[in-house]
């Protein structure tokens, strides 16, 4: 195995250029990972979870629109050309499972892994982490998330219910 750098920038559109070539250096130290800090399960058939696999199918296998998944204003693209044929959740997890009955506003940050086949039939794992939100009573993404935080770091606002102002 061996690991490169590639220094790149990015500007204020979010576009990435290379900056140089790829420059060979050693490989990235191990440590213990920490304890993960989505302890609930969401079950298969609940709504976040079917919304968070129909999101992933869309974005990995071209299996719809991304938009009908996506909450408006969430800068969240397909994966172009689809590289895979299939995506199968194989589990979510959330720091507080997502209410049965969400509310209008309620949010939630799920983990879920997945794997996904590709035209030779390989077979691919992921972790996404995705931040949800219920709106018109329906759980949309509204941004996939770099990496799960660890236990001590996950935040109650990331999955406590909110209430959204009403003015009418």
């Amino acid at each position: 195995r061996r690991y490169f750098q590639v220094p790149v920038a990015v500007d204020a559109a979010g576009q990435v250029s290379v900056l140089t070539l790829p420059a060979e250096v050693a490989g990235p130290t191990l440590t213990p990972a920490p304890s993960s800090g989505y302890r609930s399960t969401v079950p298969p058939a609940h709504p976040a979870a079917v919304a968070a696999g129909d999101f992933l199918g869309a974005l990995l296998a071209g299996a719809g629109d991304i938009t009908r998944y996506t909450a408006p204003g969430a800068e969240v693209r397909a994966v172009t050309p689809a590289p895979y044929i299939e995506v199968i959740v194989e589990s979510v997890a959330a720091a507080d499972a997502p209410s049965e009955s969400p509310v209008e506003g309620e949010t939630a940050v799920l983990l879920v892994r997945a794997r996904a086949r590709d035209a030779t039939d390989a077979v691919t794992r992921f972790d996404y982490v995705l931040s949800m939100a219920v709106r018109s009573s329906r759980w949309e993404i509204t941004q996939i998330k770099g990496a799960p935080q660890p236990a001590e770091e996950v935040s109650a606002a990331d999955s406590v219910p909110t209430v959204p102002s009403t003015n009418q």
